[in-house]
């Protein structure tokens, strides 16, 4: 996707859960992901999107190794961490921080500003300067150095999740994974923090994999973007490209879910909808996962799965899982 190298990479990554089921004795299997194989390279910023559940937010604890994954490999820097210890992983949770989307659960209620700030000095053991430091990082983000002494639940949504930002990248990190955080702050404040998180990347070189349902704010933020149904990868390309030229199904349908807010005489047109509901994890469709709720279903959809190909040029890959694309 890039010619850099990837920060991360994933390869053949399954995220198996057990629904317990006593009355049938053993739980049921849910596949949270289905072998998922994808890059995000140094520098840039990843976008995961889809409908609620589709395993976004899984995918990037499991980047994070914040859970382990049931099989496949992840990599980080080069390096194989997927059989890591929470001992090996201690030395690289510097290089690799998450920013959560409640910004108030996030941050501990009886602990002020500056004890939460204080806690990855002292957990990585840099305590030498670590005011100057806590200052300078909270100025980066645009928050006063005197609200230190507050507790969160004296600030506002925005401001909360400003020390969070501020927190996420004091020691400086490779890799930071934002889930959804945005979604929790009022609308007049998200531009404010989508702003402040695009100034962070190009000051800090970061690596971002922006989580997010909503189409628009990926669009602004990323570089690349992988749309995800029911826990697999079904297109991975540019950011331009995706919007100029969707090509899986689902992705089309994703798009015109955007709001115009414009009025416009050919919005009169009937438009496709998601005639049926997201089928039950637990039981997913055979073949194509999305062939139940496709306007393009042929039989093949329904028996045969459509893996990952490219579509796109050498310079412009665009890969799309689907058999008639």
């Amino acid at each position: 996707m890039s010619d850099k190298a990837p920060l991360v990479r994933l390869q053949d990554v399954s995220q198996r859960f057990w629904v317990e089921k006593p009355w049938f004795g053993k739980g049921t299997p849910l596949y949270a992901l289905r072998e998922v194989t994808l890059e995000v390279p140094a520098g840039a910023t990843v976008g995961l999107v889809g409908e609620s559940g589709c395993g976004k937010s899984t995918l990037a604890k499991t980047m994070l190794r914040l859970i382990p994954s049931s099989s496949g490999s992840v990599f980080f820097d080069g390096k194989d961490i997927t059989h890591h210890t929470p001992t090996q992983m201690r030395p690289l949770r510097r290089h690799m921080q998450m920013i959560f989307q409640d910004p108030y659960a996030s941050l501990h209620p009886r602990r002020t500003l500056l004890q939460s700030l204080q806690e990855p000095f002292v957990i990585h053991g840099e305590t030498q300067g670590m005011q100057e430091k806590i200052q300078e990082v909270l100025s980066e983000v645009g928050m006063n150095p005197q609200l230190l002494s507050r507790y969160p639940h004296e600030l506002s949504g925005g401001q909360c999740q400003r020390v969070s930002i501020a927190r996420a990248l004091s020691l400086h990190p490779k890799l930071v994974v934002a889930d959804e955080p945005v979604s929790a702050l009022d609308v007049s404040i998200r531009a404010q923090i989508l702003q402040l998180l695009l100034d962070l990347k190009h000051r800090y070189q970061l690596t971002y994999v922006f989580v997010s349902h909503d189409l628009a704010v990926i669009e602004i933020m990323s570089d690349f973007v992988v749309v995800m149904y029911l826990g697999q990868v079904v297109e991975w390309t540019s950011g331009k490209e995706l919007f100029l030229r969707p090509l899986h199904p689902y992705t089309e349908l994703l798009l015109e879910a955007i709001p115009v807010p414009v009025f416009r005489a050919d919005r009169r047109k009937q438009h496709r909808s998601f005639s049926q509901e997201v089928p039950n994890p637990l039981y997913p469709p055979s073949g194509c996962p999305f062939h139940t709720r496709c306007g393009k279903v042929t039989e093949r959809c329904k028996r045969e799965k459509p893996l990952l190909r490219n579509l796109g040029t050498p310079e412009t890959p665009h890969y799309v899982a689907c058999h008639e694309a």
